[in-house]
């Protein structure tokens, strides 16, 4: 009976063991047959990465209307701020359906207020070079709110 057991308990940690080695040594086969993905390996493509991640929320751009953290608008031509009477004068805001004039809004430093409604507004709207750009306010009067 003990020779039986002692058979059993080696099965039963050798068997696990050796399936284990030959997995190791056919997955050893196939990463040195195989080409290997390494660009994840630089430290500039990790450090990108990881900066636009840790950055992204806080680093705006120049021309862009945000509302709700995401950009609705595009600012052209001619912006007039005058801060001794908090007010703020856009030429031109292009690809702006998902504005909503009725809502506070970032661009800058500033979050804004629109004040009255924009001189003109076209649903499409064509610039300079022939390219589409969407709804566009004209002569947007706004009030500053406060600065971010």
């Amino acid at each position: 009976m003990q020779l039986l057991a002692k058979i059993a308990l080696t099965i039963t940690f050798l068997v696990p063991t050796g399936i284990a080695f030959w997995a190791a040594i056919l997955a050893t086969i196939r990463v040195w047959q195989s080409d290997v993905a390494t660009d994840w390996l630089r430290p500039s493509t990790y450090l990108r990465q990881r900066v636009k991640e840790q950055t992204g929320a806080f680093v705006r751009e120049p021309d862009a209307i945000y509302q709700d953290g995401k950009i609705v608008g595009r600012v052209r031509g001619l912006v007039r701020v005058d801060e001794a009477t908090a007010r703020v004068e856009f030429s031109t805001i292009i690809r702006a359906e998902e504005f909503d004039k009725d809502r506070p809004f970032n661009f800058g430093r500033y979050t804004l207020d629109v004040m009255g409604s924009p001189g003109t507004e076209a649903a499409v709207n064509v610039d300079e070079q022939g390219q589409p750009t969407g709804r566009t306010l004209e002569q947007v009067p706004c009030r500053i709110r406060h600065e971010r």
